[in-house]
């Protein structure tokens, strides 16, 4: 039986045999779409290490590239509100770890929430498991029990497991780009799981399913050498972006795996987690040093055998008298502005187990590289997206200035 992300115990009977039968089902998939004999769909005898933890950067980096290499815009835009509803989250939160950010009447970030958690585990939560769903989406909010009208539209017990999943989806996810319908995951009062469409546990299964061969790069003059992640995804066969800080390093990690005649297979449970944050960049009002790690509440999830956390909340105790926004962004010596300062120091990551190098027979399939495509980072859609934002803010505000969130900014 597959264990709950984060080791969590959410899921009884239908729920939990549903869970097992859905992620066996999506290793199984890959491995045939992939056709890789190195992913393994399960820990059989070959396999024995301990969980190793794949792990990248929760800043969105490909937004930043298409938008020339602005670290500003960037932030700006994926902290976009439409109101009080989150507009950047479901266009740009694309690294498996989306964010809420919560301002006072003054424009001061008082909170900040992350979450790596999948929508696929929540889709099963609340399809058998209403009134568990609507008291963990109540709790995100600060509430004894979320409205079901917000999040099925009619009263849950009244409708099939089959009705509740799709009134579910209808309002709980993120539709072409657009934030969720429901207040309890459009950042309004809460967010509860990862929205936008490529941050799924099967796009990650995919992705290492995919990378599962021992690949090796060959230069115009005939040099051998190890192959990038961002060469594989142009010249070889995977189900990945390149641009981003997750795609890449997924890939490359477990070619250089393969490589080494190793297997490996998911470790159970299976999730994206929150695995670490870089506290001691950001620093008091003062500067006179960094802020304590406790600041940050990992949740969902244990924390033991490695960290598991799917949710991260940031706030500043109130007995400190000051604000997120007050504290300083040392890489930048700037005030935390931007949910995406903070993210930039989050470490997100899988979990894989593998056995010892040479158990597999391998023989490296050499694959000529040359320049990379000059569109690899696909970044018309994210330009016109970021073209929109910018027509939007211009139309909302004078030309002398520009919005993230409630807080004004000089452009």
């Amino acid at each position: 039986m597959v264990k709950e992300p984060g080791n969590l115990s959410d899921l009884e009977g239908l729920g939990k045999d549903e869970w097992d039968r859905y992620v066996s089902e999506q290793i199984k998939e890959a491995i045939e779409d992939s056709k890789t004999s190195q992913f393994l769909p399960n820990a059989d005898g070959r396999i024995i290490s301990p969980p190793v933890a794949v792990d990248w950067s929760g800043f969105p980096i490909r937004l930043q590239t298409c938008l020339d290499g602005s670290f500003r815009k960037t932030l700006r835009f994926l902290d976009w509100q439409l109101g009080d509803v989150d507009a950047g989250r479901p266009i740009g939160h694309e690294e498996y770890l989306e964010w809420r950010v919560v301002r006072n009447g003054a424009g001061k970030i008082i909170r900040m929430e992350f979450t790596t958690e999948v929508r696929e585990y929540w889709e099963i939560l609340a399809k058998y498991h209403p009134t568990k769903c609507l008291r963990l989406l109540g709790r995100f909010a600060g509430e004894r029990i979320a409205a079901f009208e917000d999040v099925y539209g009619l009263d849950p017990e009244q409708m099939t497991p089959e009705e509740r999943l799709k009134s579910f989806q209808d309002n709980m996810f993120a539709h072409r780009d657009s934030a969720p319908k429901s207040p309890y995951n459009n950042g309004r009062k809460a967010i509860a799981f990862m929205c936008k469409g490529v941050n799924t546990l099967r796009a990650a299964i995919q992705l290492a399913s995919f990378a599962a061969f021992p690949y090796q790069a060959e230069e115009a003059d005939g040099t051998i050498r190890s192959i990038t992640g961002s060469e594989a995804i142009a010249f070889t066969t995977q189900n990945a972006l390149d641009c981003r800080n997750s795609d890449p390093t997924i890939v490359s990690s477990v070619i250089d795996l393969a490589v080494s005649g190793q297997y490996l297979t998911l470790d159970d449970p299976p999730g994206v987690y929150i695995l670490d944050v870089q506290h001691e960049k950001i620093l008091l009002p003062d500067r006179s040093s960094s802020i304590p790690s406790d600041w940050f509440e990992f949740q969902r999830g244990s924390r033991t055998e490695g960290e598991r956390s799917q949710r991260l909340v940031f706030e500043v105790p109130p007995s400190q008298g000051f604000t997120i926004s007050d504290l300083v962004d040392e890489e930048i010596d700037d005030p935390i502005a931007f949910g995406g300062q903070i993210a930039k120091k989050i470490l997100v990551g899988l979990y894989v187990r593998v056995s010892s190098p040479g158990a597999a027979s391998v023989t490296p399939t050499t694959v000529k590289v040359s320049d990379l495509p000059t569109n690899r980072c696909a970044c018309d859609s994210i330009k016109a997206a970021y073209s929109n934002f910018e027509s939007i803010q211009n139309f909302l505000t004078p030309v002398s200035t520009v919005m993230s969130g409630s807080r004004r900014i000089d452009s």
